[in-house]
């Protein structure tokens, strides 16, 4: 008998029965990214699990929220009930954190339109501006990064808290492994990724059971 992989997520898994930590900074250069945590006993994989570590075996990378959206409605209920919630109107940018991280010039390159959209229709970015003094609404993004030297300033200096996802149009399109630094960014800080069945990632664990691991250091040969 195997497991049914299309009804298991990350967070449905059984919480870790220890607490601990590891400092991973002496090879944070070599995987580029962090692989220092702390975690707590009852926390599922999706809360101590970077997107990172899964890079490799599922590829969840691969998935813009818009694609996270789509599983959930076309995921049947009875097989996972969380997923099934996700509204991406009703989602606040402060549950994305990855978001706070982006400078409005990295933004500009990624997400679709984005530079030629009236900053007026980017809500997080005129709160941005307006914090800084800056009168720009009637202005392209393009504009606006053009015409003050703002470019370096990050979405996480305001309050994303006021704003949902949908505030940025299109940010839904873009892949998750154009943000960057998506590599730290734990499972559970990317709305629904957490209650993906693990049979529907972009690499998806299949039928006969096949796992991917990796083993760090071989001491020998037990």
């Amino acid at each position: 008998m195997l497991p049914d992989w299309s009804r298991i997520s990350l967070g449905q898994l059984p919480g870790i029965s220890q607490s601990g930590a590891i400092d991973g900074s002496p090879y944070s250069q070599t995987l580029g990214y962090d692989l220092s945590r702390t975690w707590n006993v009852g926390m599922t994989p999706d809360q101590y699990l970077k997107l990172g570590d899964i890079s490799e075996a599922l590829q969840a990378e691969e998935f813009s929220l818009q694609a996270i959206q789509t599983i959930a409605l076309r995921t049947v209920p009875e097989a996972n009930t969380d997923i099934n919630s996700i509204d991406l109107n009703k989602i606040a940018l402060s549950e994305f954190p990855l978001i706070g991280e982006q400078t409005l010039s990295h933004l500009a390159q990624v997400v679709p339109e984005l530079v030629n959209t009236q900053v007026n229709n980017i809500t997080p970015v005129a709160t941005l501006l307006k914090s800084l003094l800056i009168a720009a609404s009637n202005l392209t993004l393009a504009q606006v990064l053009t015409q003050y030297e703002v470019g370096q300033m990050k979405l996480g200096q305001i309050d994303l808290s006021e704003f949902s996802i949908s505030s940025i149009p299109n940010l839904d399109a873009v892949q998750l492994q154009q943000f960057t630094g998506w590599m730290n960014s734990n499972v559970s800080d990317i709305p629904g990724l957490g209650q993906v069945p693990l049979g529907l990632m972009p690499n998806p664990i299949t039928e006969i059971g096949s796992l991917v691991m990796r083993i760090d250091v071989v001491h020998g040969p037990a």
